[in-house]
C-alpha cells in the first residue's frame, strides 16, 4: 500500500480524467493503470525516464534526474521531521539504518532542532 495526499489523489484523478478526454473513457476504464501505453498495458520503464528528462529540458531544469525526485523527497520529509522509519518504509528500503545513512547528511537542522528541544526539557526540569 502506498498512502497519498489528498492533493496527490486529485491530481492522479485529474490526470485520469484527462486521459478519458483525449483516448476515450473505455481505454480509461478498461486500464488498472493511471499511466498507461495507447492500448491499456503498463509504460515500460524507460518511458517514465525518458518523459521526466523531456519535461526537465523544457522546465530549464534537465541537470536533475527522475531518481533525484526520491532523494528530494525523503531529505524534505526527514527535515520535516518524519520518523525515519516513516521514510523508510515509503522509500522500501529494508532498515531504517540504510536510510539514515544515505540521508542524514542532508538534514543538518535535525540536529540543531533536538538540542533545542533538549534545551526545552531540561529547562521545564529545572523550574520543576
Amino acid at each position: 500500500m502506498v498512502a497519498l495526499s489528498a492533493g496527490g489523489v486529485e491530481t492522479l484523478r485529474n490526470h485520469r480524467r484527462a486521459v478519458a478526454d483525449v483516448y476515450g473513457i473505455a481505454r480509461v476504464s478498461g486500464s488498472s493503470y493511471v499511466f498507461a501505453a495507447e492500448d491499456g498495458a503498463a509504460w515500460v520503464p524507460h518511458k517514465v525516464t525518458d518523459g521526466f528528462r523531456d519535461l526537465a529540458k523544457k522546465a530549464k531544469i534537465a541537470s536533475i534526474s527522475f531518481h533525484s525526485l526520491r532523494h528530494t523527497c525523503a531529505s524534505l520529509l526527514l527535515a520535516e521531521g518524519v520518523h525515519p522509519k516513516v521514510v523508510q518504509e515509503m522509500l522500501g528500503h529494508s532498515t531504517v539504518a540504510i536510510t539514515m545513512d544515505l540521508y542524514s547528511h542532508s538534514t543538518p537542522s535535525l540536529q540543531t532542532d533536538a538540542v533545542q528541544r533538549l534545551d526545552g526539557i531540561l529547562r521545564l526540569k529545572l523550574r520543576s
